[in-house]
């Protein structure tokens, strides 16, 4: 008997609970039998999968976007600002009808995030982020990894990785923060943490993933020699200005 869609509505209700719960108990897992969005910036949609296909559901279980999607990884995919980016990073973007409406023949194309989202050309390196018709906002002009990196903007600032220091830019691309700090996190409730001093190594929030070593003027990803023992981390935290809060030294 064909599956109505009051009743395929309901299981996915039941499998939202169930898959809230799961996700509770695995939280150092990237599989999840339900995703939950991970970032603030991202739309109340969650994912599930089905028939090798994968779908959104809304916070009462209501099936948004049906299975129709390619699943590229598993750890899903989140919405932001209405889009959806469905081919592994290269920038094509679905709406909440699971419809392709921005396919602007990027080579890559991260979320988007107050209405902006870090790109690349084809064939061209620096980053750039575009707006939601896919125009180029900001025009490419940040270095690529390992000389470099460009982040999702938050609280009206994106982090940059320029050469292993890291400062934020605002909307226009100007730097608001000179790229100084050693580490910083993306600004949350305008604030932003910072490492103060290195070098040192820290770990994710929460114990999952591998350690992160902080070295003066490096690569985010450099790794220390094999024996080389270095100190945790401390941290602060800035405001816009870039001023410290020591207030709240860790």
């Amino acid at each position: 008997m064909k599956e109505t869609w009051a009743e395929y509505d309901r299981t996915m209700r039941a499998l939202f609970l169930a898959g809230i719960t799961a996700v509770t108990a695995m939280a150092c897992s990237w599989d999840y039998p339900i995703w939950i969005p991970r970032r603030p910036s991202a739309d109340p949609l969650y994912r599930f999968v089905k028939g090798g296909k994968a779908g959104y559901i809304d916070q009462r279980g209501k099936v948004v976007v049906p299975p129709t999607l390619e699943i590229w990884g598993t750890s899903g995919s989140e919405f932001h600002d209405g889009l959806l980016e469905v081919s592994a990073s290269s920038g094509k973007y679905v709406d909440t009808t699971g419809r392709v409406v921005l396919n602007p023949g990027l080579y890559r194309g991260w979320d988007f995030s107050e209405g902006l989202a870090a790109a690349m050309k084809v064939g061209s390196g620096p980053w750039g982020c575009i707006n939601p018709r896919g125009e180029w906002a900001i025009a490419p002009r940040f270095a690529t990894s390992p000389n470099g990196y460009v982040y999702p903007f938050a609280c009206g600032a994106a982090k940059i990785d320029v050469k292993g220091l890291y400062g934020f830019i605002d909307h226009t691309a100007e730097f608001i923060i000179p790229p100084r700090r050693l580490d910083a996190s993306n600004f949350t409730e305008e604030r932003a943490r910072v490492v103060m001093e290195g070098p040192c190594v820290y770990f994710p929030e929460g114990g999952c993933g591998f350690a992160n070593p902080v070295f003066p003027g490096l690569p985010r990803f450099s790794r220390p020699a094999r024996g080389t023992q270095l100190p945790a981390c401390k941290f602060t935290y800035i405001d816009k200005s870039g001023g410290l809060d020591y207030r709240a030294a860790l």
